[in-house]
């Protein structure tokens, strides 16, 4: 079987270390329940009783940016690569016991909390801010089987400066979280809600606003101030020397909505440059085996250099 993550070099900090995952090693671990806790009964159950065969037919869809549910398989397998490649990221970057980990708009979907629970434990805390009461109620209910501490700020993330204090957070995750800003900037721009509604029963007019603003280039000049501004709050609750760590990934559903492609492939690459374009305390490292096409990551200075 293919292998599609591989990280078997130097981080940024010059340490070793060896995280080399491919399905036939992920699947091992499987069968073996170490993946239990991040799976879920359900998926796991399903993962351990597929054939091969099946497994290697789904995978492609699961694995690669443009993700797609062609069957049974593909949800567990979907949720198998994205809580290994955070848990290879939190691997990577030497996050400690009792660290603390950040999501932003992390909805209901729960890979970040599920990655930081098998490698911190107990010993540690996650946190999301989630504005949508919704996804925060399904969120909820995915965490609550986890041995990691986990609360939600139902708030937006840019007034996190609200609840935590500066230079306490160790590691931002922004899972399959940049469009799901940009869309709320965009709809909060417009005076339209995006705390007390079903999330999905509007992304169709979140997706067709997003497409005039990147059109008619309200994304640079109305979207971008505020992003920055978000990332900014994060940057100050952020300790010295600690990560954020951003990926996308693309789903036909959302394509099928009408997501300019030009931008829905693009988000990582555009929030490279908008960061390039701030003077915030952040620069750009690089995790082996990362795509940087659809993973970013920025570390805080910490006064001792680059790494």
């Amino acid at each position: 079987m293919e292998r599609w993550l591989d990280l078997r070099e130097h981080d940024a900090w010059g340490k070793e270390f060896s995280v080399a995952l491919d399905l036939d090693q992920l699947l091992l671990g499987v069968r073996a329940g170490e993946w239990d806790l991040a799976l879920g009964d359900d998926a796991s159950r399903q993962l351990r009783e597929a054939g091969p065969e099946e497994l290697t037919a789904a995978w492609p869809g699961a694995s690669g940016p443009m993700v797609q549910f062609t069957g049974a398989l593909s949800g567990p397998l979907f949720r198998l690569r994205c809580v290994a490649e955070w848990k290879g990221v939190m691997e990577a970057v030497s996050l400690d016991a009792g660290a603390t980990v950040v999501e932003v708009a992390s909805g209901a979907s729960d890979p970040v909390p599920a990655a930081a629970a098998m490698h911190l434990g107990s010993e540690g805390e996650y946190v999301s801010a989630n504005l949508n009461a919704r996804l925060t109620e399904g969120l909820r209910r995915a965490t609550a089987r986890l041995p990691l501490p986990c609360r939600v700020v139902e708030d937006d993330a840019a007034n996190l400066d609200r609840y935590l204090q500066p230079e306490s957070v160790d590691l931002f995750a922004f899972h399959h979280a940049i469009n799901d800003v940009v869309q709320t900037i965009a709809f909060g721009i417009e005076g339209r809600d995006t705390a007390a509604v079903d999330w999905f029963h509007v992304l169709p007019d979140m997706v067709r606003m997003v497409a005039e603003y990147w059109s008619d280039g309200r994304m640079e000049s109305r979207v971008r101030p505020e992003y920055l501004r978000l990332v900014a709050v994060c940057a100050g609750l952020l300790k010295p020397g600690g990560v954020m760590a951003f990926t996308h990934h693309m789903y036909q559903g959302d394509i099928d909505l009408g997501y300019p492609m030009d931008l829905y492939s693009a988000y990582v690459p555009i929030a490279r440059r908008w960061m390039h374009g701030s003077n915030l305390p952040l620069e750009e490292i690089s995790l082996a085996g990362y795509d940087p096409d659809w993973w970013l990551f920025l570390r805080k200075a910490d006064g001792r250099g680059a790494g």
